[in-house]
C-alpha cells in the first residue's frame, strides 16, 4: 500500500508484520507514529522494543516478537535502518523468515527499510510505500495542515513550497510549521513563502541559472553570493549548474516529443518547458562554449590553479557574457 492509503487500512485493524521502505524519511517516520497510534498501548515501557538493524540484534528481536504483552492487546517491536545484506552477514536470515512466514498474533512488529526495495522475504506481509508523494498530494497535505493550524493558504503559495522543498515531506513540513507561526497575513501568501522558506539548492541553482539566461549579472551575482554566504561547496555548485545548461543543450537539440525528454532527463515536464524557454535565449553553439566553461572551471579547482569561490564568480560572469 502506499503511504497515504495507511489511514483506511488501520481503520480495518493493526497488522502483525509491516515493512516500511522508501525514499522519504518523513513518512516512513509518520508511517510508525501511525502505527503507534492506533495500537494505544496503555503501557508502552513494557509492551514495545526498538533495535537499530545495523547491529546483530535479530536474535533479540525475534525473542521480543514472541514474549506475551501485559494488559495490551499486542506489542510493538521496531526495526530501524534495517538492511537485507546485514541480516545474510548475520546469518539470521533463515530465523527473520521463519518468524515472518508464522508471526504471533500478539506483536506487531515494524520493520523500517534502508533499501528502496522490497524483498520476497516480506511478500506477505503489509508492505507501506514510502516514496515521495505527488505535488497534489503534498498540497492536499500542506492544505489540511493549514487548515488545523486555523490559517489560509493560497493555491500559489502550496504550490512553491512543493518546488522549494523538492517534494521533501521533511523539508515541507517544517516549512510549514515555521510558515504558520510567522507569516504576518491571516493567509499565507507566495510572497510569505518566497521570504521565509529556504529554498533547495537545486532550485536556488536553477534561478541562478534563470538569471545567466536573461544576461542579469547583478541578480546572478546575487543568487551566487547568497547560496555561498550559507556554506555551499562551490565545487557542488559547479556541478549543478553544468548539469542545469547540460538540461537546456538537451532540450534545444533533441529530436523528440515533451513527454520522451522529461523520462529520457528523469524530470517533470514542467521543468523540460522552463528548460526550453530558458535554452531559448541562446543558440546551441552558445550552450556548448557554456558548457566547455563549466569543464574549464572545474579542470582549474582540481589542479589547485585558482580559489574555487573565485573562479565559480568569474564563471557566472563569464555564462553572462557568452
Amino acid at each position: 500500500m502506499r503511504f497515504i492509503e495507511l489511514n483506511e487500512r488501520l481503520r480495518q485493524g493493526v497488522g502483525i508484520v509491516y515493512y516500511v521502505y522508501g525514499e522519504d524519511f518523513y513518512l516512513k517516520n509518520s508511517a510508525l507514529d501511525k502505527i503507534k497510534s492506533a495500537l494505544s498501548l496503555q503501557i508502552p515501557e513494557l509492551n514495545s522494543n526498538y533495535y537499530n538493524g545495523e547491529n546483530d540484534v535479530f536474535r533479540d528481536v525475534i525473542g521480543s516478537c514472541r514474549l506475551s504483552s501485559i494488559v495490551d492487546e499486542k506489542r510493538l517491536v521496531v526495526v530501524k535502518n534495517f538492511q537485507l545484506s546485514r541480516l545474510e552477514s548475520f546469518g539470521m536470515f533463515d530465523q527473520l523468515k521463519s518468524y515472518v512466514t508464522a508471526p504471533m498474533m500478539q506483536c506487531c512488529l515494524v520493520i523500517i527499510s534502508e533499501d528502496n526495495t522490497i524483498p520476497a522475504l516480506f511478500k506477505e506481509s503489509e508492505i507501506i510505500d514510502c516514496n515521495k508523494l505527488s505535488e497534489s498530494e503534498i498540497i492536499r497535505w500542506i492544505n489540511a495542515y493549514c487548515k488545523h493550524e486555523k490559517k489560509a493558504i493560497s493555491k500559489d503559495a502550496a504550490a512553491m513550497i512543493c518546488t522549494y522543498c523538492s517534494n521533501d515531506m521533511t523539508a515541507v513540513s517544517m516549512e510549514c510549521s515555521k510558515l504558520v507561526n510567522y507569516a504576518d497575513s491571516g493567509a499565507i501568501t507566495a510572497e510569505d513563502v518566497d521570504l521565509l522558506v529556504i529554498k533547495d539548492v537545486e532550485v536556488e541553482v536553477f534561478g541562478l541559472s534563470n538569471c545567466i539566461s536573461k544576461r542579469d549579472a547583478s541578480g546572478a551575482m546575487k543568487a551566487l553570493d547568497l547560496l555561498l554566504s550559507r556554506g555551499e561547496d562551490p565545487a557542488s555548485l559547479l556541478l549543478l549548474l553544468y548539469n542545469t545548461l547540460r538540461r537546456m543543450f538537451f532540450v534545444s537539440t533533441a529530436k523528440a516529443s515533451e513527454d520522451e525528454i522529461a523520462a529520457n532527463l528523469g524530470v517533470k515536464k514542467q521543468a523540460v518547458r522552463i528548460a526550453a524557454t530558458n535554452a531559448a535565449l541562446f543558440t546551441p553553439i552558445k550552450l556548448r562554449r557554456a558548457l566547455k566553461l563549466c569543464a574549464e572551471a572545474e579542470v582549474e579547482y582540481k589542479t589547485n590553479t585558482v580559489s574555487v569561490p573565485e573562479r565559480m564568480r568569474t564563471l557566472v560572469l563569464e555564462l553572462v557574457n557568452i
